[in-house]
């Protein structure tokens, strides 16, 4: 596939299979990115899917993810799609909404806070919190791992990013950000479900948490610790107020938990399923995890050097991606295959979609950690491994997310006794981040 084709077809794009009515709503909801693997390889790098009442081009594959890294910035805009999201907390705008020159200025102000680096030195935090949800499994009992994972991570991501335990505001968190997610980004929920007074409620209660914890850092003296984003996003406000206003910064200051509470928690979720579906893996993760403790406190160094965890994260990424695609709007007219693509075109961008193309991956649908070991790996070449987005969007917390996910893994199977139920099918389901179906459980035999 290639940009610079020309001389081709000048008609639209081929349509995606679907129903009538529905067109591919049913299939996209089912299995997004098989339903996009199975239509690219019928029908190529460009064809156009009707769901219900969304009508979106489709590009995908390897070429299209290294289109997108290098011309994405004069193609494409996430203005209408996030936008939506940023009125619904009276912002103007926010990280994930803003395209060129104002996005790369808010990823600078926020980049010091999503860094791996800020994880660094916070392990024994990140493991204490771990401790704190295994503390509450009764030995024989069934643990419900994605809502664990939630739990989790959401604490992690609170007291990391900015010094402040969510813990008792969970439910709330999750209600008031599927519900946004799925009125404004997969247009799963028609507007009148923003009219739920319990997500009103969850609203309302999120705002005030948030509010007291940005009053909190403002009347921190200064120096009393290192500086986390709430932090950073006053400064950038004092040295900015036009750039930044107050809704802006608040809404921003809920970042950690929209971007993160889903994602990392979900892909954590999936991480257990495949090292409880492969007991050999497991074992040698298990003496990976013993030997870099036996060592002391984790390190960063001791972390990077967990070499067969880290391919079994990459791993199920690569078959368990969280972030499947992308949807954009076209802000200039360009061909791709053949094919002009106008301005104003909604666009999804498949960028998993090489993450099951035989091309690239040997028996692609297989879990194999090998395939990221040299001399195999699958992975080092352009456009074929994307689980965290392509582009200047590309998750900024991608680092950071790794590392929490690395350790919270390492302190789970040194901490617990698990087992898989041998009778369980995994179903993925979409909350609207993919994860497992929430009969997904391991039974808690006890602490090692």
């Amino acid at each position: 596939m290639t940009t610079s084709v020309s001389n081709r077809k000048s008609s639209l794009p081929p349509l995606a299979d679907g129903e009538f009515i529905l067109g591919s709503a049913r299939a996209m909801l089912a299995n997004p990115i098989g339903f996009l693997t199975e239509q690219y390889l019928k029908h190529g790098s460009v064809f156009r899917i009707q769901a219900a009442t969304q009508r979106l081009t489709v590009i995908a594959g390897a070429q299209a993810n290294q289109f997108v890294t290098k011309e994405g910035t004069n193609h494409f805009r996430s203005w209408e799609v996030w936008h939506p999201q940023d009125t619904e907390f009276g912002a103007k705008s926010s990280m994930i909404s803003l395209d060129g020159a104002d996005h790369a200025q808010m990823r600078k102000i926020q980049k010091r806070a999503y860094a791996r680096s800020a994880v660094d030195g916070r392990y024994n935090d990140i493991l204490g919190i771990v401790q704190t949800e295994i503390d509450t499994w009764q030995p024989g009992q069934p643990v419900s791992v994605t809502a664990a994972m939630k739990r989790i991570v959401t604490e992690q991501l609170g007291q990391i990013t900015t010094n402040t335990s969510p813990r008792e505001h969970i439910p709330d968190l999750l209600k008031m950000v599927r519900t946004m997610l799925f009125v404004y980004v997969t247009k799963q929920y028609p507007k009148i479900m923003l009219l739920d007074p319990r997500y009103q409620r969850s609203k309302a209660r999120i705002v005030n948490f948030v509010r007291e914890m940005v009053q909190a850092h403002r009347d921190m003296p200064k120096g009393t610790r290192a500086p986390d984003l709430i932090d950073d996003l006053i400064q950038a406000q004092q040295d900015d107020p036009k750039f930044i206003p107050e809704a802006d910064l608040l809404f921003a200051a809920m970042g950690p938990y929209i971007a993160g509470l889903d994602t990392a928690a979900n892909a954590l979720s999936f991480i257990l399923y495949t090292l409880h579906q492969h007991p050999q893996v497991l074992e040698q993760v298990k003496t990976e995890v013993d030997t870099a403790f036996s060592k002391g406190d984790l390190t960063a160094e001791s972390v990077r050097g967990m070499d067969v965890l880290h391919r079994v994260i990459l791993e199920t990424l690569r078959l368990y991606p969280i972030a499947p695609a992308l949807t954009r709007t076209v802000s200039k007219t360009f061909k791709f295959d053949g094919y002009t693509i106008a301005e104003g075109t909604g666009v999804l961008i498949g960028t998993t979609v090489p993450h099951f193309l035989p091309e690239h991956y040997k028996n692609p649908h297989s879990f194999d950690i090998e395939r990221f070991a040299a001399p195999r790996a699958e992975h080092r070449r352009p456009g074929v491994y994307v689980p965290f987005g392509v582009g200047s969007h590309t998750c900024l917390g991608a680092g950071m997310a790794e590392a929490i996910i690395m350790v919270s893994v390492a302190g789970i199977i040194r901490g617990a006794k698990l087992e898989a139920d041998p009778k369980y099918k995994l179903k993925i389901i979409s909350t609207p981040t993919p994860s497992p179906d929430d009969k997904f459980a391991l039974k808690f035999l006890g602490k090692q």
